[in-house]
């Protein structure tokens, strides 16, 4: 369940990342984050990556609740899609040294970045192990 008071993402939940993956890619859409914050004015302005997340229900298979977020964002065009896709948990994401919190719009977006401070740049090295269970969208967006 979504922590209402700070919109953190919890634990148990099933995390997609849409491409790229690599730190080098990681770091620029931080980059590109803080300044379309800056742009936008937003402050303040964070060094952040996107991600989607949805509650993965008692005794359902991380598979299908991964097919369920890239079905549920498959015709929000709103969301970004593509045919490959990274998957994690909430736990995974905090072990890992990351936090993550609510950004919607769009539905299920969550931005991850430094625990300490969300306007520091996140270790994005790390950041591209976090990614590393690549796999294909079992529900990509047809054009």
């Amino acid at each position: 369940m979504v922590n209402n008071v700070d919109g953190v993402l919890p634990d148990d939940w099933v995390v997609v990342r849409f491409g790229p993956f690599t730190s080098a890619a990681l770091e620029r859409s931080a980059i590109r984050s803080y300044k379309r914050d800056v742009e936008d004015g937003r402050v303040p302005a964070l060094y952040c990556v996107s991600v989607f997340a949805i509650e993965r229900f008692p005794d359902e298979a991380v598979d299908d609740a991964v097919a369920r977020l890239c079905l549920a964002l498959r015709d929000d065009l709103d969301a970004p899609n593509g045919d490959k896709i990274a998957v994690t948990d909430g736990r995974t994401l905090s072990d890992g040294g990351f936090l993550a919190t609510v950004d919607e719009p769009p539905r299920h977006h969550y931005v991850v970045g430094s625990p300490v401070d969300l306007t520091l740049m996140p270790d994005v090295a790390a950041l591209e192990g976090v990614f590393s269970d690549r796999r294909k969208n079992p529900y990509p967006r047809m054009l």
